[in-house]
């Protein structure tokens, strides 16, 4: 007891550790699922479904649509995602070569994956103009306004996706 009275400045560090052990805890048993801004039991698609309906008031035809494009969208997405991770694979692994590799050895394959990210994204594009084609001249103004927020939360998932939080606009 008299170490622990000569020592205030231990005891206080340990408090504060233990505090912040404790809120750390907390926050951390507590954590929302927010990765995509969704809830955690609900599929991606169902939270884009819920805002072309309840932000676009996108009908019950409109919605049957959306699924039908977004199901071949996804089906042809999914080996252009493959190879991009394939060509990253390839990439990284020149880091196991015994000797550094070319400069040209590495632009071939970044400039492989650059090639394929702008597909990728050329072919999301699109599909968001597909998606926008099947609104009324009604539902535009809102589809445009509920696309920025849910392209802004794909293109940086820090910064919250499907524009939930307010004032986001401003943060850079």
């Amino acid at each position: 007891m008299t170490y622990i009275k000569n020592n205030k400045v231990l005891v206080f560090i340990i408090g504060v550790l233990l505090l912040s052990n404790i809120a750390m805890l907390y926050f951390y048993l507590t954590k929302k699922n927010c990765e995509d801004n969704r809830p955690p039991d609900k599929p991606r698609g169902e939270f884009m479904v819920e805002k072309l309906k309840n932000e676009v008031g996108f009908t019950d035809s409109q919605i049957a649509q959306y699924r039908e494009l977004r199901a071949k969208h996804k089906e042809g997405m999914k080996p252009m995602f493959d190879d991009i991770v394939s060509a990253k694979d390839s990439l990284y692994r020149l880091l196991l070569q015994p000797q550094a590799p070319s400069d040209s050895e590495v632009k071939h394959y970044l400039e492989e994956i650059g090639n394929k990210q702008e597909i990728i994204d050329q072919r999301i594009f699109n599909h968001f103009l597909s998606l926008k084609q099947l609104c009324t001249p009604e539902q535009v103004p809102k589809y445009d306004s509920t696309i920025q927020k849910v392209i802004k939360g794909m293109i940086n998932p820090r910064w919250g996706g499907g524009g939930d939080k307010k004032n986001n606009d401003n943060k850079k």
